[in-house]
């Protein structure tokens, strides 16, 4: 049971990702390719978008692979019956509803970005989602958040030149 939940969880998210692809590509309508190449502020969205279609498929097509696997199998290993028992409650409903939970969490880290801005909202943002996907030991946890947030800070901030959020707060 444990197996098909994960199966269905991961085909949900990468077809999320490729919605998210899909409004990427719509919106790249409104921007222009510089004139005589294919660079210009239409090329990010459809690169990334791009990306996401070709990683979600290949996913999908894992997860479709797994699910008939465990449906083959039809065995539920005593290990996972104990994993559902054992826990807070709000650990076992964020694992059951963990799209749900991430949609939350993306949805108060744009309202977070207007108010405390970029910096701090990535910063929460990063280890409740690290913690959604069951990566608890603090090291990596921070390591992970302090390079992702200094990558994503330097990569938009320095490279794109790409204004970053404030925040109501401190702007």
């Amino acid at each position: 049971m444990r197996e098909k939940n994960k199966a269905m969880l991961e085909i949900g998210m990468n077809l999320l990702f490729c919605s998210v692809a899909f409004g990427m590509y719509m919106v790249s309508h409104n921007y222009d390719f510089l004139e005589g190449t294919i660079l210009g502020a239409r090329t990010f969205p459809l690169l990334i978008g791009g990306i996401l279609v070709v990683f979600a498929i290949v996913n999908i097509t894992c997860a479709v692979k797994r699910l008939k696997l465990a449906k083959s199998l039809g065995k539920v290993e005593a290990k996972d019956i104990h994993e559902e028992r054992v826990g807070s409650v709000f650990n076992i409903l964020i694992r059951e509803y963990r799209v749900l939970s991430a949609v939350i969490l993306l949805v108060l880290y744009f309202l977070l970005l207007s108010f405390v801005g970029f910096l701090i909202a990535t910063v929460l943002l990063i280890p409740a989602m690290l913690y959604l996907l069951e990566y608890r030991k603090p090291l990596p946890v921070v390591v992970i958040t302090v390079l992702g947030t200094a990558f994503l800070f330097t990569a938009f901030q320095v490279l794109l030149g790409v204004p970053l959020p404030d925040g109501l707060l401190f702007g």
